[in-house]
């Protein structure tokens, strides 16, 4: 096996910690619900108290869910990274970039995450970056695709 280059050994120790904030917004959105509530009374005024209850709901369900797949994904994604998966490392741009894109929808919708958003998305798009730019990660995945079948 090729030496691990310390870019693919960021990324493989910067993914658990993308799962642990995954874990703890859906946490936060539920401590915070009448942040959430309050935003979506600004958003659409004309609500009844039932709908804008319905929509609470509907936001939070819709939040554990989204955060707890991507924190499993980015655990799973971790191992076959540090193997040198090139397929691992295509499934794992995908997931970022989407999660990348679906934030800017938060960040639209919802003033709770607002500071964190934008640093978390950089923060991401700098692992693509790391996954495929620098000459140490182009030779490590190419290097580990030759060793073993993909």
């Amino acid at each position: 096996m090729a030496k691990i280059p310390k870019q693919i050994v960021f990324i493989y120790r910067s993914l658990p910690v993308l799962s642990v904030i995954h874990v703890i917004i859906p946490v936060i959105m539920w401590l915070n619900k009448s942040t959430l509530v309050a935003s979506i009374k600004t958003s659409s005024p004309g609500l009844s108290k039932a709908q804008i209850a319905s929509y609470t709901n509907i936001a939070l369900n819709a939040g554990i869910v989204f955060h707890l797949v991507f924190a499993f994904v980015f655990i799973i994604m971790a191992k076959p990274i540090f193997k040198g998966s090139k397929k691992a490392r295509t499934r794992l741009t995908i997931w970022l970039i989407i999660n990348s894109l679906a934030s800017l929808l938060s960040f639209y919708f919802s003033p709770m995450f607002r500071i964190v958003i934008p640093p978390l998305d950089v923060f991401q798009l700098l692992l693509v970056v790391i996954l495929w730019m620098p000459r140490p990660s182009q030779s490590f995945f190419k290097f580990q695709a030759g060793q073993a079948r993909d």
